[in-house]
């Protein structure tokens, strides 16, 4: 299968433990060929593994041993534009994940999904 495997990056500010990237989610992504046929939404498992490779940029760490507090609360469409904000505590070996949208309405925030990655016990 070819196609897309990732969001394009309209814009990103690290500044040391913390991270925010601005993602385009592009139409033609793989993962929305077959979830769902006639509504297709992005996947849990992707937006996971995108966090885990994001976060890589701040944490230097590509395997997690746990994921905690996980949880979708927002469909994610094609065509959406969003923020992943991730923040990293080194001391605890964790990264917190949230995917979200400004509204529009008085500067509430919507979120899609939000984690924490345990990098250690």
């Amino acid at each position: 299968m070819t196609g897309i495997t990732t969001a394009t990056v309209l814009n990103q500010h690290i500044s040391g433990h913390e991270a925010n990237y601005q993602l385009l989610i592009p139409e033609q992504l793989i993962y929305f060929a077959g979830h769902f046929p006639d509504f297709p939404v992005l996947p849990g498992l992707v937006q996971i593994k995108w966090a885990v490779d994001f976060a890589k940029n701040i944490s230097g760490h590509s395997h997690i041993k746990q994921i905690n507090r996980l949880k979708f609360s927002g469909l994610i469409l094609p065509n959406t534009t969003l923020s992943l904000t991730i923040h990293f505590d080194a001391e605890a070996g964790r990264a917190n994940f949230r995917y979200h949208k400004n509204s529009g309405n008085n500067d509430r925030s919507i979120t899609f999904s939000q984690g924490q990655l345990l990098y250690r016990d």
